[in-house]
């Protein structure tokens, strides 16, 4: 189903302009899920949310847009690496990006020592852990 979703927008996918689009705050796996997660709970709050503001062209076309995403996301995790070779790659870039993101945290909290609400969203991206934490903060750190 996913593949026919994609298929059915990809002309209004391929419209997009550039400024139009946003770079994820999260994992686009984490973010497909929580999708579906937030498509179903919103199922028996649907009358209400649009009594509020929601509009019901999102209710109507979200299913279609996870699936589009999905197949979307499956599709560029294929053609970008082989799984040996992503793996060989980390292995020899993670340490570096480990200790880059290190060096940036070290040097935002010296250079944003003054200014605590600077503080704050520093020590809100070091909260995180792991692999997929850490490809996520590297970009954030430098927008």
């Amino acid at each position: 189903m996913s593949k026919e979703n994609f298929e059915s927008l990809q002309g209004s996918i391929e419209a997009l302009l550039p400024a139009d689009t946003k770079i994820p705050n999260m994992p686009v796996d984490v973010f497909v899920q929580e999708a579906s997660d937030l498509q179903e709970w919103s199922r028996q709050d649907r009358e209400q949310l649009i009594a509020v503001g929601v509009g019901e062209v999102y209710f109507d076309t979200l299913e279609a847009r996870i699936g589009a995403l999905r197949y979307a996301q499956s599709v560029w995790n294929k053609d970008q690496y082989t799984k040996e070779e992503a793996q060989q790659e980390w292995d020899e870039l993670s340490p570096l990006a480990y200790d880059l993101k290190n060096e940036i945290e070290h040097a935002f909290r010296f250079a944003f020592r003054k200014r605590q609400d600077l503080l704050n969203k520093v020590q809100g991206v070091e909260e995180g852990s792991g692999h997929a934490d850490l490809v996520q903060d590297l970009p954030e750190k430098f927008i």
